[in-house]
């Protein structure tokens, strides 16, 4: 990545293991579209009907209720979401989807980031993508992912993303692509690795399928001049050295997943004979 002039501050990141993986939020894959009818359960018994907006968003909108209605009858901590609140005595009535289906409301609503934050965190595919402000988070996500996956043929990647930039045209030039940070409190995993999120608002399950990239690339002029998105590419023999230098700089398992998980996954990883990969480089 040969660029001068660029200022790390004004950039978030996020690591993929691999080049096949591209900027499309969980929620949005194709390969997720089956999960999401399932968890769902709004399923279209016409094999001929092609899935558009409507089906998109009630899917969407389904899996995240019930979400926080059995998160909320658990007693955990949820977000206080007055639309809701309203009708939580009904599963079967959701004045949110009155609102998109019949006033023309945008999906998703503001009222839902941080519920859906909070899902997207433990597990559920959304239309969020997930950044960090920190880019050894972003880079340790990357070379874990290679390291789990490995391929002497592959590359890792941590993208760089101008906040800069995409927060100055947000709600001005291009009202689609939003920057969230959701409150921490409450979302220890999420403070640890300082994240956030980006969202694009549902135009179209066609439009879902294009990457956030290739998004931006095809509508820069929508945003105001600078490096909109970078990407550093890093081959998947470099992933364990990586991953130790990330060691030394107390960036690991134990640090982005705060809790008994994380002690666990450390130890695993730390003790594990990778030397399998026969040019995989493990000496500094």
């Amino acid at each position: 990545m040969a660029q001068k002039g660029i200022d790390l501050n004004d950039y978030i990141f996020r690591g993929e293991g691999s080049l096949k993986y591209k900027l499309i939020p969980s929620g949005c894959r194709e390969n997720n579209r089956k999960v999401l009818e399932d968890i769902s359960g709004y399923r279209i018994v016409n094999p001929n009907y092609k899935i558009d907006r409507h089906v998109t968003y009630t899917r969407e909108l389904r899996v995240l209720r019930e979400f926080y209605i059995n998160s909320d009858i658990q007693g955990l901590k949820i977000p206080d979401i007055a639309i809701w609140r309203d009708g939580i005595v009904s599963r079967h009535s959701d004045p949110v989807h009155w609102e998109i289906e019949y006033n023309d409301k945008p999906w998703m609503i503001p009222e839902l980031y941080e519920v859906a934050a909070l899902a997207q965190h433990y597990g559920l595919p959304t239309r969020l993508l997930d950044w960090s402000y920190n880019i050894y988070t972003a880079l340790f996500f990357a070379a874990i992912g290679a390291l789990n996956n490995y391929s002497e043929k592959d590359h890792f990647t941590v993208y760089f993303l101008n906040h800069t930039c995409v927060s100055a045209g947000q709600g001005y030039l291009d009202k689609n692509l939003e920057l969230i940070r959701p409150i921490y409190s409450g979302n220890e995993n999420l403070r640890a690795q300082e994240g956030l999120f980006s969202v694009r608002k549902l135009v179209s399950p066609e439009d879902d399928q294009i990457p956030l990239d290739e998004y931006l690339q095809n509508n820069s002029k929508s945003f105001p001049a600078g490096n909109l998105i970078l990407k550093l590419l890093i081959p998947h023999t470099d992933c364990y050295l990586t991953l130790n230098a990330l060691d030394n700089l107390g960036i690991n398992e134990m640090k982005l997943f705060p809790g008994f998980e994380g002690i666990v996954e450390h130890q695993k990883r730390v003790s594990k004979d990778y030397s399998v990969n026969e040019r995989m480089r493990i000496k500094a």
